[in-house]
């Protein structure tokens, strides 16, 4: 058994508490600089998470059905989903609610997932990625080329250059598109 002084001194962090209660989130927390609207009212959010979020309020929320949420992110994107009140704290004249996401389109949850981690590849991170690769190996097949002193491979090189291009324009065009609809 490793004391907790030792334990703390190599991870740094406290060993918990014999006998206390660990918390069971699937996705880490945030303190967000995100504006929140719920039913059509700013609310003070808390936290925010992949799953869910926190949220403080003068008004009642109903937890009979999915609400209509909208978060304004720092840079201007807009995120907008369902979520379901699942606890509620009363603090006096205001109480505290958690609200998990039911419903949040796929390129929301990937901007929500960017948001919270600077470091998150997704789908967008990855066409961006196939975009510059393909670029890249375009620039290699015309040096290729222009290097080349074999007339037959030079000729194969063009041959398969306007292919290249053309598998060029369309992820182009694909990554655009993503870019402005989602």
């Amino acid at each position: 058994m490793v004391s907790a002084a030792v334990w703390r001194r190599f991870t740094g962090r406290l060993e918990p508490a014999p006998g206390a209660i660990r918390e069971q989130r699937r996705h880490p927390r945030k303190d967000s600089g995100a504006e929140l609207v719920v039913m059509g009212w700013e609310q003070d959010l808390l936290d925010l998470s992949l799953n869910g979020l926190s949220l403080r309020a003068q008004q009642a929320v109903p937890a009979d059905r999915p609400l209509p949420f909208a978060l304004s992110l720092p840079g201007g994107r807009r995120i907008e989903g369902l979520a379901q009140v699942r606890w509620s704290q009363s603090l006096g004249w205001r109480a505290s609610y958690g609200l998990e996401i039911v419903r949040i389109s796929w390129s929301d949850r990937s901007r929500l997932a960017k948001h919270l981690d600077p470091y998150h590849f997704g789908a967008l991170e990855l066409l961006d990625l196939l975009l510059e690769f393909s670029c890249a190996l375009v620039f290699l097949v015309a040096i290729r080329e222009f290097l080349s002193r074999d007339p037959s491979l030079a000729q194969t090189a063009l041959e398969s250059a306007p292919w290249i291009l053309l598998i060029i324009a369309g992820l182009f065009t694909a990554h655009l598109l993503v870019r402005r609809w989602f």
